[in-house]
């Protein structure tokens, strides 16, 4: 005679059975869920890259325009004039001396830009503002501020640090793509808002009578 499964054995069964359906169940929804929510963040995703692209965008070509436009305003040589809203400088001059003052510092400069501002006039009282750069674009010494006048020489606290590399810079006077130092110059009336003038290259000549 077979025997008979006990009905308690057999309740015991389907409620495992139960149990394990819908522990499937649960797990195919949290799939679903997971699948549904990673849809969800790499869609954002997308769509926020998608969205920043265009501002990239007009901030890198900003950015180059900007870049272009300064190195296109750069003069190549000094002006023989130079007009701004309030000074009209008439006659300038600019090269480089020797500084045996500087030379003698922990970080030498055996050579310095300077520039000469011989004749000038004004329309009102106001500020001239100059800087020396580098030929990488670096500011050069102390930023150096003047009330407007005739007859002015503004030395450069910073230059070449030996007589070798102001041989190097002159050599490379004749190339115009050379990289040359410049000089920035801006105006103001009151000390405060300035509004650049001019920049040009900084020849390699003596305006001393140095040798």
């Amino acid at each position: 005679m077979s025997e008979k499964v006990p009905d308690n054995d057999r309740s015991l069964d389907l409620g495992m059975n139960e149990n394990s359906d819908s522990t499937n169940s649960i797990q195919s929804i949290n799939k679903k869920k997971f699948r549904l929510s990673s849809k969800i963040c790499s869609s954002i995703v997308i769509l926020t890259c998608l969205a920043s692209a265009p501002v990239i965008s007009l901030k890198y070509i900003k950015t180059k325009n900007e870049s272009i436009s300064q190195t296109s305003s750069i003069k190549d040589y000094p002006p023989k004039e130079i007009s701004g809203s309030v000074i009209k400088i008439l006659e300038l001059d600019c090269g480089w001396e020797k500084s045996p003052q500087l030379e003698k510092l922990s970080s030498p400069s055996a050579v310095i830009p300077v520039l000469k501002i011989n004749k000038a006039k004004f329309k009102s009282e106001g500020f001239l503002k100059v800087l020396f750069k580098s030929s990488s674009g670096k500011i050069q010494g102390d930023p150096q501020t003047i009330k407007f006048n005739n007859n002015l020489v503004i030395r450069s606290t910073k230059g070449l640090e030996n007589m070798l590399k102001f041989m190097d810079y002159k050599a490379d006077d004749k190339s115009i793509d050379s990289n040359k130092w410049t000089i920035t110059l801006s105006e103001s009336l009151d000390g405060n808002q300035w509004d650049t003038i001019s920049t040009f290259k900084i020849p390699g000549k003596f305006v001393n009578g140095d040798s």
